[in-house]
């Protein structure tokens, strides 16, 4: 024991000396400190006290954790709640005005625990009467806040926490009622006020439907005791609800259907609409149907049971009246007004407020079973709730999801939980959560071993499956991004037996496509040998070669692994076909011809004028292709030389010096003088500044083709290489980078998207061109798709690799959008940074110039002995005004960085709306094409038909007959072919509409100036087509109903 001596009295543990005691020297407490070895820890050393704070939270959190689903446990609830206000009681006493944050924030954070928050109140309320009126009045008050700020889930948790304050008696129904009254009201008034105006309901329907669900969702809570203590104001209310659905124009949203196709009156699946407007429907009829069963819901804990007469100790509260003024147009929609095109309007709606997502994939019995509608609601609701209250925290997450759901007795909920999140994952425009977020609650739900989750995850995946052909394109890409995420965390392992006969399907089929691109997307997160491996015979045809990367340009080697096959032809080709302008060959490269195997003179003979030429795959090539040899293509041996030099890291002006050396001079020997004459001084400047910028792009993109850092340094590193050639390559500068690229990547997409990413970043990219070449690759992939389907061949040869294509070229499109439509926000951000530090600055240059204007007043007048105080203030004269000068160089700084932000901000601006017109536009112009395509197709295919129907057999002879059979034959078998080939056109023409509803649903316009250019677009779109063939009016609709809506 210590001697109070040594410490002149007592002593705390923070070294800080004690009162009193008498007097003595301090020393230093010479308490053991712990240490990795034999000796023990100090006593006193590390002695953690819990804050009171994190006890009261714990505390509140977990409130009930032990009562929900085990009645062996009743008998706690008491001790459990007496804890809990021993708790409570002791941070009122201290005046800790916290406490009603932390129990507000509990409600946010375990909304499945209402009840027992409510329950914990009206135990408060007999005790502390003031304390809960003034949570009462917090919660009222932040109640107001959400609705006008648009967090509408907090509101509707306030308002469910409200309601549940009336089964305890803690707030009187009066009040309540009067608030949901109000609210209803207010749905209704902006419905006559706005129906008038847009009859179709877009620009308002969604944030009525939203007011009114607030009330809707939080009957269930306390509809019993709010129609007993007051049945007329239910029922008026009730009336109220019912008189809005049945004025709200919109019951379904064709939109947002997953969906394209019900297959009859009970396909719940579909005939959903991701939870959009049919939702509000849904919800009343069960609120309805709840209210005939006298309210009854066993799956909202009756806690409050047992301490009725308690709580009626306390005396009841009265809420404000009523003043929340709901605007028509909401206020948290930003810079929109009532003047906004409605466009503007709808899609600022649809963003703010998002269809709540739901799907019927399962049936009825192996879901609820018997029980309400109500229960599978509130269900549902306790799922969502832990997903958005749980998802940084994925093991409590799937705790809570497993047994912490207060459901009723003996409800096996697995299936329901499967339905929730394949609903919430697939929901439209765009799930809640992070894609992930979803794939690994699932995943950590199948590891549990005694909750048989993977039976009715396999019951989804199925009926999922069995729907791909009706089911929306965005979404079998959602679909298959998670599937291979699955499989890629339990080893690859699937019945793949049971879809074995997909191999059998045409190229074209849904699934097929669909397991092609999941092979695809699990080679990318593994490797292809692993893959090969777990695949049975039937599909491993369906996974494609083995992806390699490209080899060294030169090598003769192409990314397909396959040396280049040189056409020879007979005359020199024009310098236009040495750029990148030229032939078919820009969209393949270095691509594969038809190989004809010749004498050794002969192919030593295509060896010599192979090296004059560039070698392409196009019009020209095919004109003069006689024999072919294998060489590496001109532009690849140019590559292969500029390679090495690269790897020396040589700069890019050495560079650029270097291919104006070989190539251009090169090229200029190549050609004829008709050739010569034939262009002028500035299209053959373009020409080669082109070939020049092939030839580099494949160089850089070899240099880096190791890894993805490799990549992103070489791309920095001779990214000014790139953009000088790129300023004299005229307008399809960029459409050269993108094809190079496609073409070194053929076979690694991944790695074409790390391409797209840096150019996009290096600013050698515009999302414009991308569109353009997105869109159309897609468009040549179908097209090339569909040729071989109308001519396939009696052999049965299966074609592959289109569909990949296509869904590369639509990933590397909706890539590039969302990435120039992310970056926007980042620059707002950034900008408004440098505004608030410009503002400082300037603050401070005046506030440095204030002192040295007072420092120079203070100046004193010269005389003899004040020379040291004179030169004491001319120092501090001469400081400040040095600090000034810094800070106005500072100023300057920072203002130029504020304009470069401003410029920034415009171009960012600027580009999102030239992305979203070339898109448009691209669309308007394929979808042109399409239909008369698809018009032509069906009248040659009713012609043939009726010259078929008009063929007979002859009459005559013998021979003249059997000349007639096969003359019948012949028509028959053509009206065959004209039928399939124009029904292949109407799919293809239906697909692309189906890729222009996503991307309309994906990327809506949001700014009024392009509303306004679109109009124009759409207008010019109402012209005679090819053989006075109108445009169809089908494409202005779907243009204009969906995005313009005006």
């Amino acid at each position: 024991m210590h001697d109070r001596r040594e410490y002149g009295g007592g002593y705390h543990r923070d070294n800080r000396r004690g009162r009193g005691g008498g007097a003595g020297t301090y020393k230093e407490h010479n308490f053991q400190k712990s240490f990795v070895g034999s000796q023990k820890r100090g006593r006193d050393e590390d002695v953690h006290v819990p804050d009171p704070k994190n006890v009261m939270i714990l505390k509140l959190m977990s409130l009930g954790d032990k009562l929900q689903g085990h009645a062996e446990d009743a008998d706690n609830v008491e001790s459990a709640f007496e804890d809990a206000i021993r708790l409570c009681k002791r941070e009122i006493n201290f005046k800790n005005d916290e406490l009603i944050d932390i129990m507000l924030e509990c409600i946010f954070e375990v909304p499945t625990k209402t009840p027992y928050y409510a329950l914990l109140t009206g135990l408060l309320n007999v005790d502390e009467h003031d304390f809960v009126s003034r949570l009462v009045r917090s919660a009222h008050d932040s109640f107001e806040k959400a609705v006008l700020s648009g967090e509408l889930d907090k509101a509707r948790l306030l308002l469910r926490f409200l309601a549940s304050l009336v089964v305890v008696q803690v707030l009187n129904s009066s009040g309540v009622l009067a608030l949901m009254q109000g609210i209803v009201a207010s749905a209704l008034n902006i419905t006559e006020a706005c129906a008038h105006e847009d009859p179709t309901g877009c620009t308002w329907q969604p944030w009525c439907d939203q007011l009114v669900n607030l009330v809707i969702a939080a009957l269930p809570w306390s509809g019993y005791e709010l129609s007993e203590s007051a049945p007329h104001e239910v029922s008026k209310l009730m009336n109220s609800i019912e008189s809005y659905m049945a004025a709200r124009p919109s019951k379904e949203d064709g939109q947002m259907r997953p969906f394209f196709g019900d297959l009859g009156p009970d396909d719940l699946a579909g005939r959903s609409d991701s939870g959009s407007s049919s939702y509000l429907s849904d919800v009343w009829e069960a609120v309805k149907e709840c209210q005939l069963n006298d309210w009854k819901v066993a799956s909202i804990p009756q806690v409050h049971s047992q301490f009725e007469s308690k709580v009626a100790q306390g005396t009841s509260h009265e809420l404000p009246p009523h003043s929340l003024d709901i605007p028509v147009t909401p206020s948290f929609l930003g810079h929109a007004t009532a003047d906004s095109p409605k466009a503007v309007l709808a899609a600022l709606l649809r963003k703010a407020i998002p269809s709540r997502g739901g799907l019927r994939l399962l049936g009825k019995e192996r879901t609820e079973g018997n029980r309400p509608a109500i229960e599978r609601w509130v269900a549902e609701e306790y799922i969502l709730d832990t997903l958005a209250s749980f998802e940084g925290n994925r093991v409590e997450c799937v705790k809570r999801l497993v047994s912490g759901l207060p459901l009723a007795a003996g409800w096996e909920h697995q299936a329901l939980l499967a339905e929730v999140l394949f609903g919430q994952m697939l929901a439209l425009p765009e799930p809640k959560l992070h894609l992930m977020a979803y794939g690994t609650i699932i995943v950590d739900l199948c590891k549990i071993p005694k909750f048989d989750f993977t039976r009715p995850l396999s019951g989804c995946v199925r009926e999922l499956f069995s729907r791909l052909p009706n089911m929306d394109p965005e979404l079998r890409t959602r679909l298959v991004n998670w599937l291979s995420y699955h499989l890629s965390n339990f080893d690859y392992t699937w019945p793949w037996d049971r879809w074995s006969w997909v191999s059998e399907l045409p190229p074209e089929a849904a699934q097929r496509q669909f397991c092609t691109q999941l092979l695809g997307r699990l080679v990318r997160l593994s490797y292809w040998q692993r893959i090969q491996q777990v695949l049975p015979d039937t599909f491993k045809q369906l996974l494609g070669p083995e992806p390699e990367v490209p080899d060294a340009p030169g090598t003769g080697v192409l990314p397909g692994g396959s040396k280049t096959k040189v056409a020879v032809m007979a005359s020199k080709p024009a310098l236009s076909s040495l750029t990148s302008g030229g032939g078919q060959g820009d969209k393949d490269g270095d691509a594969q011809m038809e190989e004809t195997e010749k004498g050794a003179e002969e192919e030593t003979e295509a060896k010599q004028q192979a090296q004059s030429l560039e070698s392409k795959e196009g019009s020209g090539a095919e004109e003069g292709a006689g024999r072919t040899c294998e060489v590496p293509s001109r532009v690849s041996v140019w590559a292969g030389e500029l390679l090495g030099f690269i790897r020396q890291k040589v700069t890019s002006e050495s560079a650029l010096e270097w291919l104006e050396e070989h190539v251009v001079t090169h090229s200029e020997s190549m050609m004829d003088e008709d050739d010569k004459q034939g262009h002028d001084n500035e299209e053959a400047a373009t020409a080669k500044a082109q070939l020049m910028l092939q030839v580099a792009m494949r160089a850089v993109l070899a240099a880096g083709s190791k890894t993805p850092s490799h990549l992103s340094v070489a791309l920095e590193r001779y990214s000014s290489l790139l953009s000088q050639l790129m300023k004299n390559g005229g307008a399809g500068v960029q459409q050269v980078l993108l094809r190079e690229a496609a073409i070194f990547y053929r076979q690694l997409p991944q790695k074409l998207l790390m391409v797209v990413d840096r150019l996009m970043a290096l600013h050698l990219l515009e999302v414009s061109e991308l569109v353009t070449w997105s869109l159309h690759a897609a468009a040549e992939a179908c097209d090339d798709g569909y040729t071989k389907h109308c001519n396939i061949d009696t052999s049965g040869k299966e074609i592959q690799g289109s569909g990949s294509d296509t869904a590369v070229a639509w990933e590397v499109l909706y890539y590039g959008l969302q990435r120039a439509g992310s970056r926007l926000p980042q620059v707002k951000e950034k900008q408004a940074r440098k505004e608030e530090e410009v503002e400082a600055l300037r603050k401070k240059v005046l506030a440095a110039a204030e002192r040295a204007s007072i420092e120079s007043d203070a100046m004193p007048v010269p005389g003899p002995g004040n020379e040291a105080e004179i030169r004491r203030v001319l120092a501090r004269v001469e400081a400040a005004n040095n600090e000034e000068k810094l800070l106005e160089v500072k100023l300057q700084q920072a203002e130029a960085e504020l304009e470069l932000c401003s410029k920034a901000s415009d171009n960012t601006g600027v580009d999102a709306s030239s992305a979203l017109l070339a898109t448009y536009s691209c669309f308007k112009n394929i979808l042109h094409r399409l239909e008369l395509q698809a018009h032509k197709t069906q009248e040659a295919a009713v012609a043939a038909t009726a010259e078929a129907e008009e063929a007979g057999p002859a009459g005559g002879e013998h021979e003249e007959a059997v000349e007639g059979d096969g003359q019948e034959r012949l028509s028959v078998a053509a009206a065959a072919l004209a039928t399939a080939t124009a029904a292949a056109a109407a799919e293809r023409l239906e697909l692309w509409y189906q890729q222009l509803r996503v991307f309309v649903r994906r990327f809506r316009v949001e700014s009024s100036d392009v509303v306004k250019q679109l109009q124009e677009l759409m207008k010019s779109s109402r012209v005679q087509g090819e053989d006075n063939v109108p445009t169809p009016d089908r494409m202005i609709h779907e243009l204009t109903s969906s995005l313009l809506m005006s």
